[in-house]
């Protein structure tokens, strides 16, 4: 028996395979270009344009008026005539007769009358009361600047009386005399933990000194050059000294605050610089590490004044025994005894730690 057409089972045929992207887009360049240009550049546009609404909208707010407030407020200014008797200085002081003949010389009066002072105070006789009187001026004081007292009556006689500039110089414990004053100062790597110290201290130096009086400051240290060579650096305030009145001590206080110690030291092209400003005396801070054999005489050669050089020497190994002496401690003797100045080695007590 053969059976009817109703009684077979078909089966459905299976999908067609999905064909690869890589061949739809080898038939169609459309497809190609939208898969590999049109959706990566329309996400960059839109990643974009979001980025410059953003930017927008914060410049804007950036830019955009604030509401302010109102301040009330009154200034009231007091009349003069309720200023402090002390300043009304309306009328002048008595000067007495012009044309009265002047006093005689300090040096020809046997005794000092009229003033408030001891009577055993005479002129010629040291007195370490420190009063000090000048001669030859209307009123005894303003004069040429010659001095009765040996203390500090000479410098008071001198800074009020004359135009001289003649006065002191003090760094640590060591003192020079004149008017003209060169500091040389080591900022090489070796006082980079004692740099502070040394800049209050040359601050506190140059801020005590007189207007009438000239400073300069040289500084000096090394750098490395091109080729591991090393180079020395020497540095100062000004060209030459400049009167210490208060604009050029602020100046100078502005410009050590920004000089940092860093590389090795040569003090002997400092030394030559700060020589050949001619200065009355000269304060040289450093170790002592010169480069050169008998330094001192190549500095008496440049010392054509023959100006005192005060030698501070600086080394950590003589901190706390300054009593043992290094190779260059005993250099910077020689020059201060040659010089007729002065040699000091600085010890933490004078640092202060």
């Amino acid at each position: 028996m053969t059976p009817a057409p109703d009684d077979f089972l078909y089966e459905d045929a299976p999908p067609p395979a999905r064909e690869p992207l890589v061949d739809r887009e080898a038939r169609n360049p459309y497809l190609r270009w939208l898969t590999h240009l049109g959706i990566p550049v329309s996400v960059s546009l839109s990643l974009h344009a979001l980025l410059l609404v953003l930017l927008a909208w914060q410049t804007w707010r950036a830019f955009a008026p604030r509401q302010t407030d109102e301040i009330a407020y009154e200034v009231t200014v007091a009349p003069v005539r309720d200023a402090r008797p002390g300043l009304d200085w309306s009328q002048g002081a008595d000067v007495g007769d012009p044309f009265a003949p002047p006093p005689p010389p300090l040096a020809q009066a046997t005794e000092i009358t009229g003033l408030d002072v001891p009577p055993t105070l005479r002129a010629g006789e040291p007195d370490e009361g420190g009063f000090g009187l000048g001669e030859a001026g209307r009123s005894g004081v303003l004069g040429s600047g010659g001095g009765a007292g040996a203390g500090g009556g000479e410098e008071l006689g001198s800074g009020f009386g004359g135009d001289s500039g003649l006065g002191d110089a003090r760094i640590w414990s060591v003192r020079a005399r004149g008017k003209t004053f060169v500091y040389v100062i080591d900022f090489s790597g070796s006082i980079i933990v004692v740099a502070d110290r040394v800049r209050r201290e040359l601050k506190r130096s140059v801020g005590q000194l007189g207007p009438q009086q000239m400073f300069d400051v040289v500084v000096y240290y090394g750098t490395a050059a091109p080729g591991g060579q090393e180079r020395m650096v020497v540095q100062s305030f000004a060209p030459a000294p400049v009167p210490a009145d208060a604009d050029n001590k602020r100046r100078f206080f502005a410009w050590i605050g920004g000089v940092r110690p860093q590389g090795p030291s040569d003090p002997l092209p400092a030394m030559r610089r700060a020589l050949a400003m001619q200065p009355d005396a000269l304060f040289l801070f450093s170790d002592g590490d010169f480069r050169v054999e008998r330094p001192e005489q190549q500095i008496a050669a440049a010392n054509t004044r023959r100006a005192q050089i005060h030698c501070l020497v600086f080394d950590e190994l003589l901190l706390d025994n300054p009593q043992r002496l290094t190779v260059g401690a005993r250099a910077m003797e020689r020059i201060a005894r040659d010089s007729g100045g002065e040699c000091k080695v600085i010890t933490r007590q004078d640092l202060g730690e």
